[in-house]
C-alpha cells in the first residue's frame, strides 16, 4: 500500500492550485440493476485529504495481492471519513475544480444538514454539506448486554473501545447511574492516528438490582458523545449517541 501516490504527483506538476479542488472516485462494480455501463457510486474528497498521508492507494495486504472480495485489484482508503469514500475496485481518479457530483454526492446521499431539523422533516428543501470526518463514538465490549451476576457482586470490569474519525480521542467515562456521576476509564494510546483506542475501568456496585453501562467518549476538540441524538436526519448519518449495556445483580442472576 502506498499513501504517497497523490504527493508524488502533485511534485510533478499534478494536482496543485486553485483548479485542484476535490476528488472524483469511479470503481468497476456495476450499478443497482446490474449494469456498468452506469456508475454505481462516485464519491469524492477535498484535495487536502486525498493528499493526507493516511490516505492510501492500496493493491496489497499482508504481503499478497489485495483480496477482490476487499476491492482488488486496487482501491481507496480514506480512513476517518466514511466507509463508502474507500472505493473498491478502482478505476479511475478524477481530479476537479468543484466538489464531485457523482453518485452518492448529490441529493441527501451522505450529506448533513447545515442547520438542526425538526425530527421527521424531508430535510429536501435546507442546505446541507457532505459528511466529512466522522463523529466521536465508543462501544462496550465486556460486559456483553444482558449479563448477569451473583446477588452481592459490587465490582465489575468493563472494556470497549472508542473513535473520533480525524481527531483523537482526549477521554473516556462510564456511567451507570444515568450521568449523575461518571467514572474515568483508563486508555490505551492507539498505534496510529487512526486506530480505535480501548479503554477500562472497574465500577463499583452500590447494592444489587438492575443497571445500564454508558460509555461516553470526547475528543480532541471537547466534543462529547449525546445521551440523545440532536442531529436528525431522513438517513441517520452521523448518529453517536451513547452505547449502553444493561447487566443484572441480584437473586434474578
Amino acid at each position: 500500500m502506498d499513501g504517497r501516490i497523490l504527493k508524488r504527483r502533485a511534485a510533478r506538476g499534478g494536482p496543485e492550485g486553485e483548479s485542484a479542488v476535490f476528488t472524483g472516485h469511479f470503481g468497476a462494480d456495476p450499478d443497482k440493476h446490474g449494469s456498468r455501463e452506469h456508475q454505481a457510486m462516485s464519491r469524492g474528497v477535498p484535495i487536502a485529504k486525498a493528499m493526507e498521508e493516511h490516505t492510501l492507494l492500496v493493491w496489497a495486504m499482508n504481503g499478497e495481492p489485495l483480496p477482490f472480495i476487499h476491492g482488488g485489484p486496487l482501491r481507496l482508503v480514506v480512513p476517518g471519513w466514511p466507509g463508502s469514500l474507500s472505493q473498491k475496485w478502482l478505476k479511475r481518479i478524477w481530479i476537479r475544480d468543484r466538489e464531485h457530483d457523482g453518485p452518492g454526492m448529490t441529493g441527501l446521499s451522505y450529506r448533513l444538514p447545515v442547520r438542526p431539523l425538526a425530527p421527521g422533516q424531508d430535510g429536501r428543501d435546507v442546505e446541507n454539506r457532505i459528511i466529512e470526518s466522522m463523529p466521536v463514538r465508543s462501544i462496550v465490549t465486556a460486559p456483553a448486554d444482558g449479563s448477569r451476576y451473583p446477588a452481592g457482586t459490587r465490582r465489575i470490569d468493563v472494556r470497549g473501545a472508542a473513535w473520533a474519525g480525524d481527531d483523537a480521542v482526549a477521554r473516556v467515562a462510564v456511567t451507570l447511574d444515568g450521568g449523575a456521576t461518571w467514572t474515568e476509564a483508563a486508555m490505551t494510546p492507539p498505534r496510529n492516528r487512526y486506530d480505535w483506542t480501548r479503554w477500562q475501568v472497574s465500577l463499583t456496585l452500590p447494592e444489587d438490582g438492575f443497571y445500564e453501562i454508558f460509555a461516553r467518549a470526547t475528543d480532541s476538540r471537547g466534543r462529547a458523545q449525546p445521551f440523545r441524538a440532536a442531529n436528525w436526519n431522513p438517513n441517520g448519518y452521523g448518529c453517536n449517541v451513547m452505547h449502553r449495556v444493561a447487566v443484572t445483580v441480584g437473586p434474578e442472576a
